[in-house]
């Protein structure tokens, strides 16, 4: 089973672990390179339609489809490469005995050095064929794959690059935007404490000047009653 912890889902440790099990077997048939961790994980940024960091049995099965298009897409290159390599081989082989052929002409040598040289040059068509096929399947395929792996990674670290950037910069903004925000609401907050201070200053101005009013008032009235009394 793939969900070795039996949580309902698969992190990337036991998506890598059942990717290794499947190539060994297939590896055991026909030689091909297994996904590695970064193209793993990105398979799996790419599925992972949550951002849960995990993958659901839906998510899964739709990554294991993908690696398994990758490793028949390789197969057949692999087999076409196979079955097309005697024919290589042999155009090859023509060119090459016909170029030397022609070059021997050229060179300053006696006729019987020349004519040696060209009884020579035809190779052993099986061995030769042999030796190429074995260096298209062996040599130039995995070569090939290696510098569609480097650029396609490169091409995916690149994205995430920019997409790292983006979403810092994202971040960058939102902090921005609510230094902004708390600065704007400070802004107000003063604005309202002095005008409540304002406030509470024209009130009691106010208040002083009604008491002062009522004093005086009182005092008129007090004299006057006193000089009425009097």
């Amino acid at each position: 089973a793939v969900d070795i912890d039996h949580s309902g889902s698969v992190d990337l440790k036991e998506i890598e672990i059942a990717v290794a099990d499947m190539y060994l077997e297939i590896n055991k048939y026909v030689r091909v390179k297994r996904p590695d961790r970064e193209e793993i994980r990105a398979y799996m940024e790419k599925f992972d339609t949550d951002n849960s960091g995990e993958l659901n049995k839906a998510e899964f099965t739709l990554l294991v489809k993908a690696i398994v298009a990758n490793g028949i897409g390789r197969i057949c290159a692999i087999v076409a490469v196979m079955v097309a390599s005697p024919f290589v081989a042999a155009a090859l082989i023509d060119y090459f005995q016909e170029q030397a052929t022609d070059l021997v002409k050229y060179i300053p040598i006696g006729r019987c050095t020349r004519e040696a040289l060209v009884a020579v040059l035809p190779l052993n068509e099986q061995t030769a064929t042999t030796v190429i096929s074995v260096c298209l399947i062996y040599v130039l395929v995995p070569k090939i794959f290696a510098w569609y792996d480097g650029v396609l990674l490169g091409r995916r670290a690149e994205k995430r690059l920019r997409q790292e950037e983006e979403r810092r910069y994202a971040e960058k903004r939102q902090r921005q935007e609510e230094e902004l925000r708390l600065r704007e609401e400070e802004r107000q907050r003063v604005e309202e404490e002095e005008e409540r201070r304002d406030e509470e200053r024209r009130i009691e101005e106010s208040t002083a000047i009604h008491t002062q009013t009522f004093d005086r008032t009182t005092m008129r009235v007090r004299r006057n009653r006193a000089s009425a009394r009097s």
